[in-house]
This record gives C-alpha cells, structure tokens and sequence, in this order.
C-alpha cells in the first residue's frame, strides 16, 4: 500500500476517527444485506452496497471488475457512480493500459490504494499515462479470488485526491470485496443450476412427447380424415346439384371444427416441445389437463384403459401452462405404464379436478395397476428412484419441483388392494370480476370484424404455399377487401400493385427473402403501407422485433377468421388515419402558402400566445395593423379560433422560425 503524500495529504483533510466506527456498521449491514440475498435480490443488493461505498468513500465511481480467463482483460460487471460523471469503459484491456497495477493486484493479489497521481512510483508510466487519459486521480484496488485465482476487484476510484483512510477501515474493506465475491458466485451457481433444470425438464418433455408418436398420429388423423370426407361429400353434391345451402353450411361449419380440433394438438405439441419457459399466466387447469388427455386419448384407446374424468368448475391458478402439463404428461404415463399388469378388460384411470377450501386447487391421478412398494414409497420423488424397468427415475422428481416452485406440493399413496394415487395441489388465483370477463368476451367477439376502408381496399398477400395464398385470399375476399396473392417477396417489390396496396399480409419463411427481411426492404424504401405477420414457424422473438419496426400484427398459422379479419382491417384503419393526415397536411401547406411574409410573423406571435400590444411591439407595428394581419390569416387559413389555428400549425409542425 503506498504511503501518503504531502501533495494529497494538502488537497484533502484526513477524516475523523469515528469514521471507523461508521464504517464498522456499514459493514455489518452490508454482510447483512448481502448475505441473505438470493435470486433477482442478488443484483440489487450489490448494486445498493456500492452505492453505500460510494457515498462512504466520498469518490464518483465504484463497481467490481471481473477478470477474465486471460488474465489480462477485465469486464465492468457491476458499478455504481454519482451524476454527471462519464462512466469508465466496461471492458478494459487491464494488463496493457494498467501494467504496473495489474501485476501487483490481478497476479499479486496485493491490495493497491492511489490517493493521488502522484503515488505512483516512476516505473508506473503507462498506469500514470492511462489514469490521466482517464481523468483518474485517485484508486483503491482491492482483488479477491478463489482457489489462488483472482477473479474479481472491487475498484474505487475519483477524479479527485482521496483523503488517507485508517489501515483499520482499508483492511475490512477487504472483507466487504469478498463478501460481493461469496454472493455473486451463488448467484451465478444458480444461474447454473436454474438453466441444468430447465434443460432436464425440455429433455423429459421431449421423451414424452416421443413415446405418443402412435397416439398423436391418431389424433391428428382422425379430424384430418373428417376434413377430407366432409370435403369429398360436398364437392360429390355439387357435382350432383342437389346440395341444399343448410347442408353446405353444417358441412363447412364441420370442417372449420375439425381443422381447428387438429390446429390444437398440433400448438400443444409446439408449447410443450419449446426449450424456453414462458411466464406464468392465469391458467384454467381443466382446459390445460384437457389438451393433455386429447394426447394421450389415442394411447389409453390402444392399452384398452378405461378412463374416467370429474372435473369441478372454476379452478384457475397462476401457473406455467406447460410445466402443469408436464407433470401430467409424467404421472398419466407413470399410471399407463403400472395398468399393464392389469387384464385388459380391469385397466382403471381416473383423473379429477377439485377445489379444495378457498385456497387451493387439488389434482388426483389413481390407477389400479401394479402399486407402488412400500420401500420405495418414502422416496418415490427423489432422482433416480423408479418403478419402472425402463425408467430413469427422473420423472417424478421434476414433476416435485414444478409442483415446489408453483407454490405446491405433491405426494403419493400407496393402496392395498393395488394400485397407486397421485395428488398435487396448487394455490388458487383470485377470480375475474363479472366486469374483466364481459370484457373479454367482447373484445374475442368474432362479430367484431372492423371495416376501415370505404372504398374496396386492395390488401396484398405473400405465401410460398399455394393453399395458404388461395385460403386467406378467399377469406379476405369474403370480408369485402379485393386480395392480391403473391408467392414470393421478390414477385411483389416487382409487382405495380405495391404502390396501391392499403395492408400486406406477410408469410415469415419462404425461399428467396424472408417476411422480416422484405419487411426492412420496404422500410428503405420508405415504403409505410401496413403490415401483418401470418407465419407457421415464428418465435418470440422475430415476433418482438417484427412489432418493434412497425408490423400492426405477428399471428401464428393457424389463425381464426376474427383474427386475421381484425388484424387486416386494425392496418387498414391505420392507413386510412395516414392517408387522412397527409392530406390534411398537403391542404395545410396550400393555405399557409397564401400568407404574406408580414402575416407568417404574426401567425408565428399569435400561436405563441403573445397579445396584440405585445405582437405590435415586438413586430414594430400598430395594434390596428395587428388586428388587421390577424383577421387575414384566419382568413386565408380558414378557421375560426386560435385554438384552431394552433392545431392546424401542429400538422405541419409549423413553429413560424424565420
């Protein structure tokens, strides 16, 4: 540690020794603090702690540098520092701009405290060089590590002389660097942790998932197959001329059920297949333990097991859809597969939904299979204890910590006469007023088809899929709009029909360009004219990004009829409302064009809210003459009123700035 100089010893007064004991109590509450963090906490804790040194040490910058595997370069990962200071950079090459700092702190491990420039000693000249460049007069270094490597520094630094602090205090804050290091490093162990779970949980799905490959084909076969001999029946009775319009509309009606009865199973899969977890969301556990039976239905069918079902009204938690669903997936699988021992005729499931008081929801899965053994019972949830020949055992543990982390808990029971009974309950979420749910019901009304356009609307639809082109066209058709297919986003920047489009429905993936691509093709180009995303392999995040430069709407095929109908004719009445104000704007312009350069400075005090004396003073003028201005330009703009004169100027962002 360098001693301290006359020079910095001048520029700054030492403290009074009660600062110690000052500093004792941050210390004590700063241990505190941090050492009971966990989670998002952790972040905001360290970032509170260095505002507390901050303060403390009376400097303008504080953070903790973290070393990386080199050696040499350092990241600025957390930092804190006062108002209207500019910031260090958040990566530094330490081991070049800092050399002589660098040995003695990064390899050294020796703390290093610079009250003023003039502490360094004359072999330091590129730590001087870069601490001026830096507008660095004082630094405290204080290097922490783990198993003899340093890893972090905790850094303070000002761009004034710092006064010469006690060995007492310098020594503990020794302690609070590593104590940053202590919570930091279970922060990131959990970040470990939470991503392992969520890998572990995506692979368990997966597996699930492929186990009911027969089950999902017959479920997507079977509305496939309805479609098609719906179809079939009704172009057989065209064909015949004797199909009666009640007919055609069951017909139809059938179809639009059955695609979307194979629209479900098919988005089922896609939730439960993606690695990501999406956020909690007020959940409806029988529609969610639903859409997982539809799943399974065609696997019970082929195992012969008869189920039964006896669901109560109103149970709606705050829950991840898919983690619920996953230990579904995991405890009807676990009974399927225990049914076996079982004749085929004596093969019982029976799943039920209830409430339990006020506060909870209850979920029982019982079967009449092979049981469970009592030695195993005790630890049926731990990993790698299993039942099964074939199993891993990691099933039901995830299943535990999904149930844990929702605020649950699940257990299991053992019966004598056979078989086993599965039970996990989850906190209820209070329920929608009358009020919230009348209001989703008129916003999802599918009545409510907007019509923007008052003329027939050209809207323009790219799709690489000929069948994806013909049916949306046909749909818009039907809603009144003339709709122009294209199965290439190179075929419409071709097209003359651009130039006149009012909405343009975008595929995401085709050959050639892409949805998002063509979309920042038609940004360049200044092009404005609304757009809606109808992808079957979008994400989030292209959705995100697509919304941010300026789509109205990402859908995700397939969609309904509402839907898509609300989404073009939302675009178009965004058009209309651009349309409107560049006309509005063009009439503007004409008017103020009139003016006289005399009449365009009284416009400018006039929406300035000046008064007629203080106009005539500032233009040299008479208040008569004033008057007579004023009336001409109300005149020749057309209005009646200032306030109207001053929404007029706002179109044209007129300020009247010679």
């Amino acid at each position: 540690m360098s001693l301290q100089t006359p020079t910095a010893r001048e520029a700054s007064a030492a403290r009074p020794a009660r600062d110690l004991e000052a500093f004792l109590a941050l210390v004590s509450s700063l241990s505190g603090k941090l050492a009971g963090a966990t989670g998002d906490a952790v972040e905001r804790e360290v970032g509170a702690g260095l505002r507390e040194l901050l303060s403390f040490f009376d400097v303008e910058q504080c953070g903790i540098l973290e070393i990386q595997p080199d050696m040499r370069q350092a990241r600025l990962r957390h930092h804190a520092y006062v108002d209207g200071v500019a910031p260090v950079p958040t990566t530094i090459d330490y081991g070049a701009f800092f050399p002589w700092t660098h040995e003695r702190g990064v390899m050294q491990g020796k703390m290093f405290v610079q009250t003023c420039i003039d502490d360094l000693p004359p072999e330091a000249v590129i730590d001087r060089a870069s601490s001026a460049a830096l507008g660095l007069e004082a630094i405290i270094n204080v290097p922490v590590g783990i198993g003899g490597r340093i890893t972090h520094v905790l850094a303070l630094v000002s761009s004034r002389p710092m006064s010469n602090w006690p060995e007492a205090i310098l020594s503990r804050l020794q302690m609070i660097a590593e104590t940053f290091l202590a919570v930091l490093a279970r922060r990131t162990a959990e970040d470990e942790s939470r991503r392992l779970r969520l890998e572990l949980r995506h692979a368990d799905r997966a597996a699930h998932v492929g186990a009911l490959t027969a089950s999902l084909s017959h479920e997507l076969n079977q509305p496939l197959m309805a479609i098609l001999a719906n179809s079939q029946a009704a172009l057989l009775l065209l064909a015949q001329d004797r199909i009666e319009p009640g007919n055609l509309r069951q017909i139809l009606e059938s179809i639009v059920r059955d695609d979307k009865r194979a629209a479900t199973v098919i988005g089922n899969l896609r939730m439960l297949l993606r690695r990501e977890e999406p956020p909690r969301e007020r959940l409806d556990i029988a529609a969610a333990i639903s859409e997982v039976m539809t799943l399974f239905k065609g696997e019970l069918e082929a195992r012969h097991v008869r189920l039964e079902t006896q669901f109560e009204a109103d149970c709606v938690v705050f829950a991840v859809r898919t983690q619920i669903q996953q230990v579904m997936l995991n405890l009807l699988s676990n009974a399927v597969q225990a049914l076996q021992e079982r004749p085929p005729t004596d093969r019982r499931l029976r799943v039920a939904l209830s409430r339990i008081g006020r506060d909870w929801v209850e979920v029982t899965v019982q079967d009449n299979g092979a049981g469970i053994p009592a030695d195993r019972l005790a630890r049926i949830f731990e990993p790698f204890v299993t039942t099964r020949s074939d199993g891993l055992g990691m099933g039901l543990a995830i299943a535990r910590s999904i149930v844990e982390t929702h605020g649950g808990e699940i257990v299991a029971q053992a019966h004598e006469e056979g078989g086993a009974t599965f039970r996990f309950l989850l906190p209820v979420e209070p329920p929608t007023t009358d009020a919230g749910v009348m209001h989703a019901a008129q916003v999802s009304s599918p009545d409510r088809h907007p019509r923007a356009y008052d003329g027939q609307a050209t809207v323009c639809v790219v799709d690489d899929d000929p069948a994806i082109r013909e049916g949306v066209a046909r749909l818009l058709g039907a809603a009144g709009w003339r709709a122009v297919t294209f199965d290439s986003a190179a075929a419409l920047l071709e097209s003359a029909e651009l130039s006149s489009a009012h909405c343009l429905v975008l595929d995401e993936q085709m050959p050639g360009m892409s949805g998002s691509q063509l979309h920042a093709e038609l940004v360049r180009r200044t092009i404005d004219t609304p757009v809606v995303f109808l992808t079957a392999r979008g994400d989030a995040a292209t959705g995100v990004e697509a919304i941010k430069h300026g789509a109205i709407e990402y859908l995700c095929k397939p969609v309904d009829d509402s839907v898509l109908i609300e989404a073009v004719g939302k675009a178009l009445a965004g058009h209309d409302e651009r349309a409107r104000t560049a006309r509005e704007r063009v009439l503007v312009e004409e008017r103020l064009a009139r003016l006289t350069p005399r009449e365009r400075d009284v416009l400018r005090e006039v929406i300035a809210g000046h008064l007629n004396k203080q106009i005539a003073a500032d233009l040299s003028i008479s208040e008569a003459t004033v008057k007579q201005h004023r009336g001409q330009v109300m005149d020749k703009l057309e209005v009646r009123s200032v306030a109207d004169l001053v929404r007029l100027c706002q179109v044209v962002g007129f300020t009247g700035e010679p």
